[in-house]
């Protein structure tokens, strides 16, 4: 039986690689208006989300403000790599799953103090999670067992960015703004793996569990500009630093045992590995978003371009190449307690090319608002200036659609009789649907 040792890291790394490219960068909308209008806003943004697409947004507010209850329920199909057979007689069984996330993706707060409007922010960019379970018998044309293959495993990948934001006024037509994020990182991933020669009794067995337990802590600073030359023209700019590793905290296990053959001995292996420390590196790339919004008495219209510089992971040893998106929205206020809105945008891939894993995504979104006004009067002082207490929620659905290539695990018969496993590229068309429910009080 010929296979390779990696046989159970290449389950796992190809399984990680369709993960880290699932959704890829933009997943998902982290504040209300983002939502409504497909991520749109760097040039519009106001609230508890301009801490996170533009902190020069904040010093636009006039009001203090709590973003709450911000989650979206994420359904996905589609993309996940697969254990299949090639060219050979077999039984292949695939164990399906539901693939239903929900994620909170922000919670904000928002209060203006003197000159200066402050900001806090919790914001869930990324998070994943799949279930590789599937198993391939081989049969030579007799309908005897050849070999067997199987994987069981389990990966749930999240990123959380916990931030403070400034917002000030330079001048009437310009602000400036800044935010300083930690990034606390998880993976969590454990995979058991078998590969069984069943043409005699004897025959060579490999079974390896592997579990990888991963936490990082990061530093970002951002910085945004937004410029409204006039009340219907405004512009917007936010640049990204690198996310910059601070200390890490990795356990990593692995468990096999291989029965062995004639050409083979046999081996046990057990590694329980964890060296937790200060770290220096580059855990993210750098980013830069570009926005412009025509405002009109009853809609905005919105165009945003942003870019993603190269960039080299040193904890996965994995190259990205540098990628530019784009996107549009529009906003149309229907009366005082309503609005609707919509917008598209890509979300590509930064693998290289010939990574075993390339999926672009091309979303559409349409939501809506909902708001009410709560008149606060100050019984002490009736001459006092009524002021209102708005609770608005926010309803939103996108639709992306993803078109690429991911690597299935192959498993077939070789010219010589034995057994062999291979990475085997497939062309793809994966689908996610995001639900997306927040609220928000402006006070």
């Amino acid at each position: 039986m010929r296979t390779r040792p990696s046989f159970a890291l290449t389950v796992v790394l190809v399984a990680w690689s369709a993960t880290a490219d699932a959704g890829n960068a933009d997943t998902y909308h982290l504040s209300n208006d983002a939502a409504v209008v497909g991520g749109a806003v760097t040039a519009t943004v106001k609230g508890g989300g301009a801490v996170w697409y533009n902190p020069a947004g904040l010093a636009a507010d006039t009001r203090s403000s709590v973003d709450v209850s911000a989650n979206a329920y994420v359904v996905r199909f589609g993309g996940n790599p697969d254990l299949v057979a090639d060219g050979s007689r077999s039984d292949q069984k695939k164990l399906s799953t539901f693939d239903f996330n929900t994620v909170p993706t922000s919670l904000a707060f928002t209060r203006r103090v003197g000159e200066i409007n402050l900001g806090f922010g919790l914001f869930v960019p990324s998070q994943r999670s799949l279930l590789p379970r599937a198993s391939v018998r081989l049969f030579d044309a007799a309908g005897n067992p050849l070999g067997l293959a199987a994987v069981d495993g389990y990966m749930r990948y999240s990123d959380t960015y916990a931030g403070l934001g400034a917002g000030f006024t330079l001048t009437p037509t310009l602000r400036l703004g800044v935010s300083l994020f930690a990034l606390y990182s998880t993976l969590d991933q454990s995979t058991g793996t078998v590969l069984a020669d069943e043409r005699t009794v004897t025959g060579r067995t490999q079974v390896t569990h592997e579990t990888i337990d991963q936490i990082q802590f990061g530093m970002q600073l951002v910085w945004g500009l937004k410029w409204t030359p006039t009340k219907k023209w405004s512009a917007g700019l936010t640049m990204r630093s690198p996310v910059v590793s601070v200390y890490h905290v990795p356990d990593h296990v692995v468990m096999s045992v291989d029965s062995g053959d004639a050409a083979h001995p046999p081996t046990r292996t057990i590694v329980f590995d964890g060296q937790s420390g200060f770290t220096s590196g580059v855990l993210r790339p750098m980013r830069m978003h570009l926005g412009l919004a025509r405002i009109e008495e009853h809609a905005k219209y919105s165009l945003e371009t942003s870019a993603i510089a190269p960039f080299y992971d040193q904890t996965t040893g994995t190259k990205s190449r540098a990628v530019v998106n784009a996107g549009a929205g529009a906003r149309f206020r229907i009366n005082q307690a309503m609005a609707i809105g919509g917008g598209f945008h890509t979300d590509f891939s930064q693998a290289e090319p010939n990574a075993p894993t390339v999926i672009d995504y091309y979303s559409v979104s349409v939501g809506t608002e909902f708001g009410t006004a709560f008149k606060q009067e100050n019984e002490d002082d009736p001459k006092a200036p009524v002021r209102h207490t708005i609770a608005t929620t926010t309803l939103a659905v996108s639709y992306a659609v993803g078109l690429g290539h991911l690597a299935n695990e192959s498993i077939t018969v070789t010219p010589d009789g034995s057994i062999a496993e291979r990475n085997v590229p497939s062309h793809v068309v994966a689908h996610e649907v995001m639900f997306y429910l927040g609220s928000s009080i402006a006070f």
